[in-house]
């Protein structure tokens, strides 16, 4: 039973050597052995043997010949409006147009403007074309081709619908016979909401014809010569 006991101890013995001789037989001497089963230790080790090689002479050299120059989307250039009121959709209140003539440019027209053109924001004054002359003291005014009398209102909305729609909530149309009263205009228009569509002056006069009982009344159009105000949404 000894001997059988002995003989076992000394096969683990010679076992545990061969096993020994083989593992150091085939282990890798190199170092460079080692590292090539770990990429990521082999690569960390060349980048610090590259910086012990070149120390503080290293310069990077950037390589430019594969990729743009130029970005390749191009950026817009955003135009921002002249005044900050035009960018925040801020209006002015009162635009006031006058259709005058020639011979009441010096008299009528003046003096509308002397009286309301302190009051309200914008002041023009329109005539015919043929009338317009370099002599006139009054600025602001705008002259047309169209030298029909009946055609001028429809002329004035449409210089006042291209060049200012966007920037006064009323516009107030008026011949220069009519009387302005300015401020207090500005007033009542200060306690409308200019969410309201506004069509506001004095009716015109129309008298009852007997001979013509069912002609349609003029009376829910506002005359022109005492003033019209139009709101912008209008």
């Amino acid at each position: 039973m000894w001997k059988l006991c002995n003989v076992s101890r000394n096969q683990y013995f010679l076992v545990g050597l061969l096993v020994g001789f083989l593992y150091s037989y085939y282990m890798p001497q190199d170092l460079t052995e080692i590292v090539t089963e770990c990429p990521e230790a082999t690569e960390r080790e060349h980048l610090l043997a590259e910086d012990a090689k070149y120390g503080s002479e290293f310069e990077p050299q950037l390589n430019l010949e594969q990729k743009p120059m130029t970005a390749r989307k191009q950026v817009k250039n955003i135009v921002r409006p002249r005044y900050y009121y035009t960018e925040l959709g801020i209006r002015e209140k009162l635009f006031v147009g006058v259709m005058t003539t020639q011979e009441n440019i010096d008299s009528l027209a003046t003096a509308i403007n002397r009286t309301s053109a302190h009051l309200v924001n914008k002041i023009k004054f329109f005539i015919n074309a043929d009338n317009v002359k370099a002599n006139f003291k009054l600025k602001n005014i705008v002259g047309f081709t169209d030298t029909r009398e009946n055609l001028r209102p429809f002329h004035v909305l449409k210089y006042i619908a291209d060049n200012y729609l966007d920037d006064y909530d009323y516009f107030l149309l008026v011949s220069d016979t009519g009387y302005v009263n300015a401020r207090q205009l500005r007033e009542t228009l200060s306690h409308i909401s200019i969410s309201f569509d506004v069509y506001m002056g004095t009716p015109h006069g129309t008298t009852f014809d007997e001979e013509e009982p069912d002609r349609p009344s003029d009376a829910q159009y506002c005359d022109l010569h005492a003033g019209i105000v139009l709101s912008s949404s209008v």
